[in-house]
């Protein structure tokens, strides 16, 4: 299963990156991947989505060292990275919101949650 594994390291690391995007970095990077600077409320709420995103992260490094067993680490794959999609796609159709970046991580989030699903039938 070396696919599942880099699907689930693929997915930690992009996990990572969005995470930091949203609190070490969020002063330079928020306003030009999201139009808006990380202030006063938000700021609080990027923090607790970040440590969400950190339990995935662990989760699915745990799962792709073998700690966690696929079929337990791909159940919440799916839910998470379906969860988002289902979320940017309710924005996309209520908010009217399409930026570029949004469209992308919507992308890959219907990707890996694909994967996942197939995952499921292969392990």
């Amino acid at each position: 299963m070396d696919w599942l594994k880099i699907l689930f390291y693929v997915s930690a690391i992009g996990l990572i990156l969005i995470a930091l995007s949203y609190t070490m970095m969020k002063g330079k990077l928020l306003p030009i991947l999201y139009g808006f600077k990380g202030e006063g409320g938000i700021t609080h709420v990027l923090k607790a989505m970040s440590g969400l995103y950190l339990g995935n992260i662990i989760v699915f490094f745990l799962t792709a060292v073998g700690v966690i067993p696929y079929k337990s680490g791909l159940l919440v794959l799916i839910i998470f990275m379906g969860g988002l999609a289902f979320g940017r796609l309710i924005s996309f159709v209520i908010d009217k919101e399409r930026r570029i970046i949004f469209i992308l991580y919507f992308i890959g989030e219907v990707v890996i949650t694909t994967l996942g699903i197939i995952g499921l039938f292969v392990v």
